[in-house]
């Protein structure tokens, strides 16, 4: 039990969490200066829940939580990519969508940021929300998002020379 501290919870996942006194994080000091950015917080129960001191929540993804007051936040599903894989799929609001800073890998250890053009901000600081990046297919030439015929088009241009 930690009685006061200041945390900054950055680019993390929360899914069905629930501390022994209710809600998702819960402030036992009730005065610690609680930061969450670019991190999904699906709740086990209301979020803020058990927090006593009101966390300072940017661009973070509250699904099942209700919107929470603060800048570059959502409350969408974000359309993992299976039940138990909390990686984000080709669809999800969360790519692009996290603040313009965030470490350097992912939980997988792969870079980041990633950036997927067309979805979410466009740019060298477009970070996802949550502890996996989404990683663009191997064989996606333009940086969509997608394999499909466009890449097919890019690859044959570059095959043959062309500009």
């Amino acid at each position: 039990m930690c009685y006061h501290a200041d945390v900054s919870i950055v680019n993390c996942t929360f899914v069905g969490n629930i501390s022994p006194e209710g809600g998702d994080i819960y402030d036992y000091s009730r005065d610690s200066k609680i930061v969450i950015l670019n991190s999904i917080i699906i709740g086990g129960s209301t979020f803020p829940g058990g927090i006593q001191a009101l966390p300072i929540v940017s661009f973070s993804n509250t699904y099942l939580n209700g919107n929470f007051p603060g800048e570059g936040n959502i409350s969408e599903d974000p359309l993992f990519a299976a039940f138990d894989d909390f990686r984000l799929s080709a669809n999800s609001p969360c790519i692009d969508s996290g603040s313009t800073t965030g470490p350097a890998v992912d939980l997988d250890g792969k870079p980041r940021p990633v950036d997927v053009l067309g979805v979410g901000r466009d740019g060298p600081g477009a970070y996802d929300m949550g502890c996996y990046e989404f990683q663009l297919p191997k064989g996606d030439l333009n940086g969509d998002g997608k394999l499909d015929g466009k890449d097919l088009f890019l690859f044959e241009r570059q095959w043959y020379g062309e500009q």
